[in-house]
């Protein structure tokens, strides 16, 4: 007798939706954090990838929020240091000096996020406003 047996036919698969989630306010970890080039390669921003948690409905799925640091315009990158700002206050990390994308991996905190209407061939997506201690 075999010590594994399985049979997908038996194995109803759940379609995943990956619409925006609902404006609020929720829980979630930073998962991972990096510096990457723009579409265009003239640009510089860090990524941050925020995993939902302790929510029943959307734990686990991804926000993504780029704060761009090089290569946009001068509004652009200012409006990106003071969210940048935000954030390591709401993590405990506004008096440090971040020379490392992994020094964010693992912290927990709420973010506010709303919904970014699709535009210039993008589909809807989140879009983080606010970022608050935890």
């Amino acid at each position: 007798m075999s010590e594994f047996t399985f049979n997908p036919a038996e194995v109803e698969v759940t379609k995943k939706t990956y619409d925006p989630i609902p404006p609020g306010t929720y829980l979630v970890m930073i998962t991972s954090a990096a510096v990457k080039s723009s579409r265009s390669g003239e640009g510089r921003y860090l990524l941050i990838v925020y995993s939902l948690k302790n929510n029943p409905e959307y734990n686990g799925r991804k926000v993504f929020e780029r704060f761009f640091f090089q290569g946009t315009s001068e509004e652009s990158m200012r409006i990106s240091r003071e969210q940048l700002k935000n954030l390591c206050v709401a993590i405990g990390l506004g008096n440090s000096v971040i020379d490392n994308p992994s020094m964010f991996i693992g912290y927990s905190l709420a973010i506010k996020i709303i919904i970014d209407e699709a535009k210039s061939g993008y589909k809807a997506d989140n879009k983080v406003v606010s970022h608050y201690p935890y």
